[in-house]
């Protein structure tokens, strides 16, 4: 900076310039060739907010070089920089009003407004002070339910920029009142949060300038709705599964892929017990009559290969009402019911032959219940498959489309899994 003076203005700004390259290495430029841009942080802040202004060369600056940034409402120069290829200068203001800026690119060696010798001038950009925003923020949730553990994201999405505003982004927990997490620039703060133990929350965000983290905050410029969040308990014992469906094949042979749905009923019974903190739960059910629904994403080759090769993945979900009783150890000791049973299973087959051995590989498994104090809730949790199951077609309809004219064809898919949870 040697060889300009500083002039003392009502903005306050800040320098951040970038290292020059050794004098040796940079290359002489032609005047006509500079070229710079100008931009602001922020276009609207209240009073006294800060707003970074960058200002941004095609070239390195070599000896003898300035990047200026002025404010021509004013008619003063606020800063400058003689390295580098950006020049970022943080500007405030106490009053009200609009402050338009503009970048020159010059050998001027005295600090002035404006400069002599320019070889490049920027586009302007205007920054208003002292106009009010009128806050809102709003907050949603990755996830309504969850297992217990898990984690869900939050987001808070305010309608106007907090950087340099002097708020922040700030989501709590009001069921615990603890923070989980404030942000200082941006219009949006995204946290993770996880229970431990099974329980509803619920959450709330707010635009607020309080100085330190707590609740509820002071100094609230905007208040969000509420989003809630419950826990489940995770289930940890075996569940017996046995289904039955039929569905058609729209095309057999089919080499390059497609896709069946199916249909049919489903059985299931097994024990299943689940903790959420201290509490322990164990229950016995049975599904009787359960519906079978799912789909099918399959390759057949032609001939040669066809009926004896083919391969495929797909899901099936088995549902519907379940008998069976729930215990848990918490005080009053209360006996619940249960409901309802749900499992979402995934498969694989590779054929050989008319009849192909399916394998499932795994998914979810959830048992509704309630209980007389606290209403209905349900367990949730991921399974590993294990059992095996069949997915047959007619040998010689499957037959007589591999040596004449690809046609629909029936199916028939069954499984009988003792499923382990995880």
């Amino acid at each position: 900076m040697t060889g300009r003076a500083r002039l003392i203005l009502g903005i306050a700004a800040v320098l951040a310039g970038t290292a020059a390259a050794p004098l040796s290495m940079v290359a002489p430029v032609a005047a006509s060739s500079w070229s710079v841009t100008l931009s602001a942080s922020a276009a609207s802040v209240p009073t006294g907010s800060t707003v970074t202004l960058t200002a941004t060369v095609n070239h390195s600056l070599s000896a003898g070089y300035f990047i200026d940034v002025d404010d021509q409402t004013t008619g003063s120069a606020v800063d400058f920089c003689d390295v580098g290829t950006t020049c970022q200068v943080t500007v405030a203001w106490n009053g009200a009003g609009s402050h338009t800026f503009v970048a020159y690119v010059d050998s001027d060696g005295a600090f002035e407004y404006p400069p002599c010798c320019v070889v490049a001038t920027s586009n302007t950009v205007t920054v208003s002070w002292g106009q009010a925003i009128t806050w809102s923020v709003s907050l949603t949730a990755s996830a309504t339910n969850a297992q217990q553990g898990s984690a869900v994201t939050l987001t808070a999405s305010a309608n106007a920029s907090v950087t340099g505003t002097g708020n922040t982004i700030a989501i709590f927990d009001e069921t615990t009142g603890a923070s989980t997490g404030e942000c200082s620039t941006g219009t949006t703060c995204q946290v993770a949060v996880s229970e431990p133990a099974a329980g509803a929350h619920s959450f709330i965000a707010y635009v607020e300038a309080d100085p330190v983290a707590e609740y509820p905050p002071c100094c609230i410029q905007a208040q969000s709705n509420t989003a809630d969040v419950t826990w489940h308990a995770q289930a940890t014992a075996g569940i017996d599964v046995v289904f039955q469906a039929t569905g058609s094949l729209p095309a057999f042979p089919c080499p390059d892929g497609c896709t069946a749905n199916f249909s049919g009923s489903a059985i299931g019974a097994g024990s299943m017990q689940a903790q959420s903190g201290s509490e322990v739960y164990a229950a016995t059910f049975a599904m009787s009559s359960g519906v079978a629904r799912g789909t099918v994403s399959y390759t057949e080759p032609g001939f040669p290969f066809c009926p004896v090769d083919g391969s495929a993945t797909g899901t099936v979900t088995l549902s519907g009402p379940a008998a069976g009783s729930l215990q848990r150890t918490s005080t009053p000791t209360e006996t619940g019911v249960v409901t309802a049973a749900t499992f979402q299973l995934s498969f694989t087959y590779q054929r050989a032959g008319a009849t192909t051995v399916i394998t499932i590989t795994g998914g979810t498994a959830t048992i509704d219940f309630t209980f007389p104090d606290t209403g209905p809730d349900y367990f949730i949790s991921n399974v590993t498959g294990a059992g095996l199951g069949a997915f047959a077609v007619d040998p010689v309809g499957a037959a007589g489309a591999c040596t004449q004219a690809t046609r629909s064809l029936s199916f028939t898919i069954a499984g009988d899994a003792a499923l382990a949870l995880r």
